[in-house]
């Protein structure tokens, strides 16, 4: 598109949004692109002139005059896949939509990137007399978008009674359909706390009121996740849903769903009333979490302090390896200097200390500070590892943390340099030589900045930098002798 060109288009869409239809003529006239795809802001979505038009809700007048004479495309998509009578119907501009089906012979089944078609717009939006038209006009009702939403989904979702009346009474919509993730309309309900049609719904014959998610989430666990407080408080006043019911997938409680997300409100009320309290605080789901070790496990401090007093007494140790496990400083440094959690302490299942399970840097040198043993040694059953060697057995398969892995070999080189010769050995090749460069790197450092080093620093350095040959050595001898194996294997008398 030539400068002058695009000048035109730009010319056109504001005279579009100006409603000026003899301006707008002269410059159809003067060669402007009636379907040329226009951003009049940077940050705006490009559109094409009927696009714009609809926005400014223009007359009908302009608008048959783009339809008709200037023949500008019904269907033309603005960057969102999306065509005007998607934005018509969104905004419950019934004439309109009528007028691009008829006069520019829009398809009604259009659909965007998403899979939305009009019907869907007018259902987000609450428009009724747009759907009815549109169904009239022939439109899919039962059609999903590409994550399996129906209109029926976004109408409940969204609150608007009406719709959903009329869509399932009257259009025979079924309001258990399943979304890509397996959620039904009573679910969306359910998120966004749309009460009204949440009892609606479920006063109607068939409906599956236990219905439950692809992750195992029932109307009460959603609810609490999304922390809508009065609608978890109406499942289980009015509607008579259990607060105790268990996710089939992952064992955890309506507490466990809202301590997971951080939903401090939905928390108090579920924790703190006394026919609910006990049960639900000790609920272990099959994790063997409580809801305050998801709580610590995501970071979320408000929800912790509250759950974690109301715990029982050993609870803080596990409390601080679930905070460990998820990285976040500040709950850490709560539970150890608020809540008296013992860094040294180990976990029951496997020996682990809070510093095993640490997954950030941060946490790592809190830990240790905090007086956490960087030679602790799980139990038997994990095979009696360092902090070290589980970090690099989780790393394995996750993203790397070069800071963390480099941090606890400096450390463990220091606390025991024998110790950590023998580990360091033990670990995948790359790791072992990036630990024995780290802590020789770390002596190096240390050596520079201090001139007048103390005599038992001296020998910690001249430790650390005999251990880096031994592992050398170590590794050199592991890597001549797998060529030595595979030479064998192959037949060869030299390598």
């Amino acid at each position: 598109m030539s400068p002058s060109t695009c000048e035109l288009a730009v010319r056109l869409h504001e005279a579009v949004l100006q409603r000026d239809i003899q301006l707008a003529q002269e410059l159809v006239e003067a060669g402007a692109d009636v379907n040329a795809v226009v951003r009049l802001k940077p940050d705006a979505e490009g559109c094409s002139v009927l696009h714009t038009a609809i926005e400014a809700h223009c007359s009908l007048e302009l608008l048959t005059w783009l339809l008709v004479t200037a023949e500008a495309d019904a269907d033309a998509r603005d960057e969102l896949g999306e065509t005007a009578l998607h934005h018509a119907a969104r905004r419950g501009l019934l004439q309109h939509v009528q007028l691009l089906v008829r006069a520019g012979d829009g398809d009604v089944e259009a659909t965007c990137r998403k899979g939305k078609t009009a019907l869907h717009s007018a259902a987000c939006s609450g428009q009724l007399a747009v759907a009815q038209w549109l169904a009239k006009e022939g439109t899919d009702v039962r059609a999903s978008n590409l994550c399996g939403y129906t209109a029926l989904h976004y109408a409940a979702g969204h609150g608007y009674l009406g719709l959903v009346q009329w869509l399932t009474s009257d259009m025979g919509v079924d309001m258990n359909a399943r979304s890509l993730y397996a959620k039904t309309p009573m679910h969306h309900a359910a998120i966004a706390g749309r009460i009204e049609v949440l009892a609606w719904l479920l006063q109607q014959p068939g409906a599956d009121k236990a219905a439950r998610d692809d992750s195992g989430r029932d109307l009460v666990h959603l609810a609490a996740q999304s922390g809508k407080l009065p609608t978890l408080q109406w499942l289980a006043t009015e509607a008579g849903f259990s607060l105790a019911v268990r996710n089939p997938k992952s064992g955890g409680t309506a507490l466990h769903a809202a301590a997971l997300a951080g939903q401090l409100d939905t928390v108090k009320w579920l924790a703190d009333h006394p026919a609910r309290c006990g049960r639900l605080l000790v609920a272990l789901d099959k994790e063997g979490h409580t809801a305050a070790d998801k709580a610590a496990l995501k970071g979320h401090l408000g929800v912790l302090k509250h759950l974690a007093p109301r715990s029982s007494s050993s609870s803080s140790r596990t409390l601080l390896h679930s905070a460990a496990s998820g990285g976040d400083l500040r709950s850490v440094r709560w539970l150890v200097e608020e809540a008296a959690a013992d860094v040294g302490a180990c976990r029951a299942t496997d020996g682990c200390t809070a510093l095993h399970l640490a997954s950030t840097l941060a946490v790592a040198e809190y830990l240790v500070g905090a007086g956490a043993a960087i030679t602790a040694v799980s139990s038997e059953a994990t095979g009696c590892q360092t902090a070290l060697e589980t970090m690099c057995q989780a790393q394995a398969k996750a993203a790397s943390n070069e800071g963390l892995r480099r941090f606890l070999a400096q450390q463990l080189a220091l606390a025991d340099p024998s110790l950590a010769a023998s580990v360091f050995v033990r670990l995948p090749a790359e790791a072992m030589h990036d630990a024995i460069a780290a802590v020789a790197c770390g002596r190096q450092q240390d050596a520079r900045q201090h001139e007048a080093y103390k005599a038992s620093e001296l020998e910690r350095v001249r430790a650390a930098q005999d251990l880096y040959v031994q592992a050398a050595c170590a590794l050199k001898r592991a890597r001549v002798g797998g060529a030595l194996k595979r030479a064998r294997v192959g037949g060869a008398s030299s390598f």
